[in-house]
């Protein structure tokens, strides 16, 4: 069952004062809320195989608007001279009449001046198609450094990861797990924290795999 996100916040936060009972509380609010979010999402089914899944299908909407919209653009930029001034006087409610008839009174010569509204329009248009080419360029961005067909499981990862840069953002340096022959166990100040966040999540993950991959990870972005 998915919570509330601020009951990941409040979980959150429970680990970060646990692990990191002298800092500054305003630090520590932030933090608990990128991870009440970052918990959340991996619940919600937001971060993964599915999710990878569902961006690439909105890259591609995102894609064939983008070719719609040239195809939108090229066609107005066609328009007659004719067809500019017809346009134009429907967009400004002249053609709302149904006995209007298209005789000499739209001849292209007679210009009522209103031309403008459709390069007002097409601008709009220019705007969207440059906003729709940003966010397709991001999304395929994205999906090329995933690597398509190979949506990753990254729910687990992704906590981990977060781990790794909160961590630094408190003065720490993450460090990969060690054994502890001794006592037959795993231990490491940056493991137990990975293990408590997958917990408030109640993510099932192997906290000492995941803490292993993002101390990768941190190493690659550095």
């Amino acid at each position: 069952m998915t919570l509330p996100e601020n009951t990941y916040e409040v979980a959150a936060r429970e680990v970060l004062e646990k692990h990191f009972p002298s800092h500054p509380p305003l630090l520590v609010e932030f933090l608990s809320i990128v991870f009440g979010s970052v918990l959340s999402a991996c619940i919600g089914g937001r971060i993964g195989r599915t999710h990878e899944q569902n961006v690439r299908s909105a890259a591609n909407q995102l894609e064939q608007l983008h070719g719609s919209l040239n195809a939108s653009l090229e066609a107005i930029s066609s328009l007659s001279n004719l067809g500019l001034e017809i346009l134009s006087r429907a967009m400004i409610g002249l053609l709302d009449g149904e006995d209007m008839k298209l005789d000499a009174y739209y001849y292209p010569d007679v210009r009522m001046g209103y031309v403008h509204k459709v390069a007002e329009a097409e601008r709009q248009v220019k705007d969207l198609r440059n906003q729709t080419a940003l966010a397709l360029q991001v999304t395929r961005s994205a999906e090329r450094k995933r690597g398509r067909g190979r949506p990753t499981k990254d729910d687990a990862l992704s906590i981990a990861q977060h781990c790794a840069l909160a961590f630094q953002v408190l003065g720490e340096i993450p460090a990969k797990p060690s054994w502890d022959a001794y006592e037959s166990e795993t231990y490491g100040k940056f493991y137990l924290f990975v293990k408590d966040m997958l917990a408030a999540g109640s993510v099932e993950a192997n906290p000492e795999e995941y803490s292993r991959q993002a101390v990768d990870f941190l190493n690659k972005i550095k």
